[in-house]
């Protein structure tokens, strides 16, 4: 009867370090592969300690601050913003310029509009 309490215990001992392994290897992937977004970036040192002394999210309890926070929010009136749109600059009046006039070569068979 004792090998196989013994046994027992040893199966359950290692299911749960496979589980807390599961849980590493997951955490892991997470950092390395998943979306800047969701990748876990700890503040400090402490955290990763904490996770790797194996507390569960059960045991931890989230303690909340509540701040009042006051402030005057500035509503900018659509009609009085001003866009400055791209405007083009007159040329130069030291350019030269020279009016040319484009005839076409052969105006047979074309119909006036006008």
């Amino acid at each position: 009867m004792q090998a196989t309490t013994d046994y027992k215990a040893l199966y359950e001992e290692q299911q749960l370090t496979i589980i807390q392994l599961r849980h590493e290897l997951e955490q892991l992937k997470k950092m390395i592969f998943a979306a800047k977004s969701e990748r876990f970036e700890p503040v400090d040192a402490s955290v990763t300690q904490q996770l790797a002394l194996g507390l569960t999210a059960e045991k931890h309890q989230a303690t909340a601050v509540a701040q009042q926070v006051a402030y005057t929010r500035i509503i900018n009136d659509p009609a009085s913003i001003q866009v400055s749109r791209p405007v083009r600059t007159p040329l130069p009046a030291h350019l030269e310029r020279k009016e040319i006039i484009l005839e076409p070569e052969q105006t047979e068979g074309i119909k006036e509009d006008r």
